[in-house]
């Protein structure tokens, strides 16, 4: 998929936007999730290779970031 480096990135972005504003949406973890997957899906193409690597990191960083929101407001919440 040569097209989805760009995509990705471009989700990725706006997820990690998104992590605290919009942490109750839900969107942020949607928009990371297909930011992983369309970056490493985008990693075997010949052409913005680099673009898909950005994105997969930049998604797994929104899933954590969204991940550590999640426990830390449960563990204030239920403590």
């Amino acid at each position: 998929m040569p097209s989805a480096g760009g995509r990705a990135l471009v989700m990725g972005v706006l997820g990690a936007l998104l992590v605290a504003p919009a942490f109750w949406l839900g969107l942020p973890v949607q928009l990371g999730a297909a930011a992983v997957v369309l970056g490493y899906a985008g990693m075997r193409a010949s052409t913005r290779s680099g673009m898909s690597i950005a994105s997969l990191v930049l998604g797994t960083l929104t899933l954590v970031f969204y991940l550590s929101i999640y426990i830390g407001d449960y563990m204030n919440t239920h403590a």
